[in-house]
């Protein structure tokens, strides 16, 4: 089989949901924080500059950590083929060795303009452990509108517990 083409193709690579899954890794996504003079400022590369209120960063393992001060972001350039309805699950994980995770943390998932807001619950514990706690937390369904869209998970607040607990990955699971 030859397939020829006329010109350049324009393709663009965008993660995409795989049989009605959308799995993000933060390593993929672009960090935020809110400045002192409350501009949105981008982390770029692993570690942001500690002169900043907050120190969220993408780790060198891939997960996003210290996110816990208000308007602490990451977001992700997506692409839905077709509109729906997805339950999206927060993968945490402690990383304070033996430390149980306890959180209290209200985030805002905002996806083309649709935002779903909760509080992170222990609804499943993915290991057992008791050496670094994973937790996924079911945040609600959120309506997806088709076509390329910024998908962003922002903290609203946390409390001091918050700090010890890193995001993994964000899962979005079609429902309708």
């Amino acid at each position: 089989v030859r397939i020829e083409l006329e010109g350049t193709p324009d393709i663009e690579q965008l993660p995409m949901p795989q049989d009605g899954v959308l799995s993000l890794q933060p390593a993929s996504g672009k960090a935020s924080y809110i400045a002192a003079d409350g501009k949105e400022m981008k982390v770029d590369g692993m570690a942001p500059e500690r002169t900043s209120k907050s120190g969220c960063c993408v780790t060198q393992r891939g997960a996003f950590t210290a996110w816990h001060h208000e308007g602490d972001k990451i977001e992700w350039e997506v692409m839905f083929p077709v509109e729906g309805e997805y339950k999206v699950v927060v993968h945490t994980e402690s990383w304070a060795h033996g430390r149980a995770w306890r959180e209290d943390r209200n985030v805002e998932l905002n996806v083309g303009g649709n935002k779903l807001t909760g509080t992170l619950a222990k609804d499943v514990q993915s290991s057992l452990s008791g050496v670094y706690e994973k937790v996924e937390s079911v945040l609600g369904i959120v309506k997806v509108p088709a076509g390329k869209t910024t998908l962003s998970l922002k903290t609203l607040s946390a409390t001091a517990d918050a700090q010890y607990h890193d995001l993994t990955m964000l899962r979005l699971e079609k429902v309708k």
